[in-house]
């Protein structure tokens, strides 16, 4: 631009999800999480989420500020250095926990929602960069749009329960079974590793069976239930940190999709510190080598 500043220009994939919806909640996730909670998401300065404009498609103007990707430097630092972006992530994931997200859906602005009667305000009195007041409604969430399940006519939120979210899933599928001569992929919620039964009577068997048991096999505890905002995929891609001060993280991307659901379903560590090394044969200890105790503590890392 004429003053020196960069943009971003970002269209939606065919495959992003839902029109309007996908686009109009990313924009306001970003503003809610940048100007309310305090963790550094891109500034937006333009959007739309109609394709009836000049551009003939949906898309967000962000800024690019002066960052590098955490992927370029995170191999060479130290494990001190990597702690403190780890321990940074592990405070913004507490702030996620402690925002008061009234319902289950994906946050949006109030304009942008058909119907503001059927979504819930949420409770900040903090001012944002346009001043618009935000609103849980319709899940963004992809298990609602992935693999044909976008074509179906379901419940997709907001939801006040915990029960009711986890009936519309089950919904959804039983929906997807109707629908299509072939089933979407399996979803781990819906039957654990190895059963997965193709024959039609069977799945909607076991969904039936899920939807009259979904209610006694959450959590009881409060915390574990509440509606949470969390960012899925935080890897070294995602993160952008201070060239002058790699261990100061100054920019988090890939907002889309990101919503509020039970916090126990939510909670996942990010994938930057997943673990690399050989998978484990059983469930004995892991044999170290034999000259262990003589190596470094970082070599020990």
């Amino acid at each position: 631009m004429d003053d020196g500043r960069e943009l971003i220009a970002k269209i939606p994939n065919p495959n992003a999800g839902r029109a309007h919806y996908t686009t109009a909640s990313e924009v306001a996730t970003m503003d809610y999480v940048r100007n309310v909670l305090n963790i550094p998401a891109p500034r937006v300065y333009g959007w739309s989420s109609s394709t009836d404009n000049p551009v003939g498609a949906e898309y967000i103007l962000m800024e690019r500020t002066k960052r590098i990707d955490l992927d370029k430097v995170w191999s060479e630092m130290s494990w001190d250095d990597r702690f403190e972006i780890v321990n940074t992530l592990a405070g913004y994931e507490k702030t996620f926990v402690s925002a008061k997200v009234p319902m289950i859906g994906s946050l949006y602005y109030a304009k942008d929602v058909p119907d503001p009667s059927a979504a819930q305000f949420l409770d900040s009195s903090r001012s944002t960069d346009n001043g618009k007041a935000f609103v849980v409604g319709p899940t963004t969430h992809r298990t609602f749009f992935d693999h044909k399940r976008d074509l179906v006519e379901v419940h997709r939120g907001p939801w006040p329960t915990i029960e009711e979210y986890l009936h519309s899933r089950a919904a959804r599928e039983l929906a997807c079974i109707n629908k299509f001569s072939t089933y979407p992929g399996q979803q781990g919620l819906f039957g654990g590793p190895g059963q997965y039964c193709p024959a039609k009577e069977l799945k909607v068997e076991v969904l039936q069976d899920y939807q009259k048991i979904a209610k006694h096999i959450v959590p009881k505890n409060s915390a574990l239930r509440k509606p949470t905002l969390w960012h899925g995929d935080l890897h070294v891609e995602n993160i952008f940190v201070d060239p002058s001060n790699p261990t100061k993280i100054s920019n988090i991307i890939d907002w889309q999709a990101v919503n509020a659901s039970p916090l126990f379903l939510q909670a996942r560590h990010p994938s930057l510190i997943e673990f690399d090394g050989p998978t484990p044969q059983g469930f004995g200890p892991i044999e170290l080598p034999e000259d262990f105790d003589q190596m470094s503590e970082e070599a020990q890392f």
